[in-house]
């Protein structure tokens, strides 16, 4: 799950929403959107991290702050290889997956 830390009012917030609402993952499922004005958990985690703004995306590991295109593609991507892993039809004989 991408958890994205957001608030109201934040420019860079609203074009990240925009990036996930046309990508193919599905929000609740492959991500989803943390209001830190409202989330005393969501805004703990975003100062821990040393964080002042929002907003703040966390993929495992990655953790992304501000509105970065390359690396949010990138984090997506990674999301759908995750989830479409077991979507494949066999292997051909020299070890490449059919979907």
């Amino acid at each position: 799950m991408i958890d994205i830390f957001t608030q109201p009012g934040c420019g860079p917030c609203q074009q990240i929403k925009t990036v996930f609402e046309k990508s193919v993952l599905v929000e609740g499922v492959d991500y989803r959107y943390l209001d830190i004005t409202e989330d005393a958990l969501a805004k703990s985690f975003v100062v821990s991290q040393g964080f002042k703004s929002v907003p703040v995306v966390l993929s495992g590991d990655t953790i992304i702050r501000g509105y970065k295109p390359y690396a949010l593609a990138e984090i997506i991507n990674e999301a759908i290889r995750e989830r479409d892993a077991f979507d494949w039809d066999g292997e051909t004989e020299d070890g490449r997956y059919l979907h």
